[in-house]
């Protein structure tokens, strides 16, 4: 076989495949209908959570009949539970305390010296922090 058939023939296998990937595309997009495959799973999903919820609400009113449950303080500590809860602020970010001792280094990207303390270890070498960011 000569390299220019090979070559030829190698280039038309993708083309095909490509088209079938997209005939099938098509196909499955066809075979649902108006409504995709996601929509059908978020149907789905939405009505196991309404028949969740009545079988909660069923066993809650039976609870309260048998005198086993006080709905009033089920509410209230739900209402409480579903309340936006303060945002904790974080705690102020502390530098890493600097090990070995301080020398005069030089960038390896831009050569520009600087303090140990002020630059980037990696490996071996050393980077000032803007060159440490975007290397």
């Amino acid at each position: 076989m000569s390299i220019l058939r090979f070559m030829f023939d190698n280039d038309w296998q993708q083309r095909r495949d490509i088209e079938e990937l997209r005939d099938q595309q098509l196909r499955m997009i066809g075979s649902t209908g108006p409504s995709g495959a996601s929509e059908k799973w978020v149907g789905a999903i939405a009505a196991e959570v309404k028949e969740l919820a009545a079988t909660v609400q069923v066993l809650m009113q039976m609870l309260a009949e048998k005198g086993g449950l006080d709905i009033a303080e089920v509410e209230r500590r739900v209402d409480t539970e579903l309340k936006p809860k303060p945002k904790v602020k974080a705690a102020k970010s502390v530098k890493a305390k600097v090990q070995g001792p301080v020398t005069d280094e030089k960038c390896g990207k831009c050569g520009i010296g600087d303090r140990s303390s002020e630059m980037v270890r990696v490996g071996s070498a050393w980077f000032c922090r803007p060159c440490a960011r975007n290397p």
